[in-house]
């Protein structure tokens, strides 16, 4: 079995969410399905969490075999809303695999020396740089008034560009890093960070936030522009540069959701409940969850019916739910919306 379904069903086993699980690591749910759909993978410290999460080891977590037995037993009884998807006997202890973890060593091995190597050649760049500015400095200081004079002028002039910003950041440093096009939620407040940053570091250039027909380029102001980023939703980037090369503008609109998004969103929101026969007891998990649902989702409201009742108020769901019998049998059915939400939440006396 592959990471991505490894994945999938320790995060059911749980009685999670991908938005809920998400959270739990801090990540986006997006990028939760990304995961569990195979098209990417999580960095090396992301596996390590998700491993501590599910109570299992990395090898366990990436190799072929059933993970799913290694989840803690106090986790199934805790998660009583999964009652329904025990019936499959998870007994089997995957074995660990030497080679995994051998390969996951080396791996990090490499990147370590990696970094060291790359800070060693960056430090020996700027040193050289620095030497050279102080012979520079040097040769000027023995020149005629007349000469220091016109050397002034020249290199104001042929340096505008490089003098810009602070410590003579060139264009491609300055612009680095930051996202264009299509950008998940989480990327672009990272993108903000980076630019209130810049904005209180570089006295010569500012970069402009625009969404909602609102520009600045105050650290404050877009730090409130920051808070309105929905971490979850995709927006399209774009940007302007100025005369010398540098970034001025970064342009925020927000961006419809692909068709395999929206269907995506619909399960996760539909994935806890259940139609068919089903006992009172089960049901009354059910009802706790769209009462939760409906305050979270204000737009996305379920509708509860039973006999001659139908409502979406918590009270007359809880009144609804007080009604049932813990161990009596009953016929769930379900409504949907245009976009494949659940909006009716139908229960039938068998």
């Amino acid at each position: 079995m592959s990471f991505s379904e490894n994945l999938m069903r320790l995060r059911k086993s749980k009685g999670l969410s991908q938005e809920e699980f998400a959270n739990e690591i801090n990540v986006s749910r997006q990028t939760v399905s990304k995961w569990e759909l195979g098209t990417s993978t999580p960095e090396m410290d992301k596996l390590v969490q998700i491993s501590k999460f599910f109570n299992i080891s990395v090898d366990d977590l990436v190799n072929s075999e059933d993970a799913t037995g290694k989840v803690s037993d106090t986790t199934e009884i805790n998660s009583q809303n999964q009652s329904v998807y025990n019936d499959t006997n998870i007994n089997a202890v995957p074995k660990k695999s030497s080679s995994t973890s051998a390969k996951i060593f080396a791996v990090l091995l490499i990147g370590v020396i990696i970094t060291i190597i790359t800070a060693l050649i960056i430090l020996l760049i700027r040193d050289f740089n620095e030497k050279k500015d102080t012979k520079s400095t040097n040769n000027k200081s023995n020149n005629t008034t007349s000469n220091i004079v016109e050397n002034k002028i020249e290199n104001k002039a042929s340096n505008s560009a490089e003098n810009k910003v602070e410590n003579n950041i060139i264009p491609s440093e300055f612009n680095s890093g930051y996202h264009n096009g299509r950008t998940e939620g989480e990327d672009v407040e990272k993108d903000l960070s980076k630019i209130i940053t810049s904005n209180k570091t570089n006295k010569s250039i500012k970069i402009s936030v625009e969404y909602d027909s609102r520009a600045t380029s105050n650290p404050e102001e877009i730090t409130e522009i920051k808070k309105g980023i929905d971490l979850d939703s995709y927006y399209e980037i774009a940007l302007d540069y100025d005369n010398d090369g540098y970034i001025s503008k970064y342009k925020i609109e927000v961006a419809e959701k692909t068709q395999t998004e929206k269907i995506q969103d619909a399960k996760d929101f539909n994935f806890y409940f259940n139609r068919g026969s089903r006992h009172g007891f089960h049901i009354g998990y059910d009802l706790e969850r769209v009462i939760t649902s409906n305050m979270e989702h204000p737009d996305k409201q379920i509708y509860v019916k039973y006999n001659d009742t139908e409502t979406n108020e918590k009270e007359g769901i809880k009144s609804i739910k007080s009604k049932l019998e813990t161990h009596t049998q009953y016929n769930i059915e379900f409504e949907y919306d245009s976009d494949g939400y659940i909006n009716k939440y139908i229960i039938e006396n068998e």
